[in-house]
């Protein structure tokens, strides 16, 4: 995949990251589909971490732009975390 096609998919699923954090935030988790409902539970879940939390809030504005943070000399990526819960726990 191209740069421009991967820019295209990371704004896609910063939207709809944003998207499962605002039912979050507004207490509509169930309004939300199933699969949905397991990554807005496993999100709810990590909110309380910085960067978490920085990744979620600014998910839509990044423009495309990957959000990832070093740890211990590894980039990491928070939202990439936060699915992995969800997709153990679904």
């Amino acid at each position: 995949m191209d740069d421009s096609k991967d820019t295209e998919l990371r704004r896609l699923a910063g939207r709809h990251t944003r998207l499962i954090y605002e039912a979050v935030k507004a207490g509509v988790v169930d309004s939300l589909s199933p699969e949905d409902q397991t990554l807005a539970r496993a999100t709810s879940e990590h909110m309380h971490l910085k960067h978490v939390h920085n990744a979620l809030e600014f998910a839509d504005l990044r423009d495309g732009q990957p959000y990832e943070i070093e740890v211990n000399g590894n980039v990491v990526s928070p939202l990439a975390h936060v699915a992995m819960h969800a997709a153990v726990k679904g």
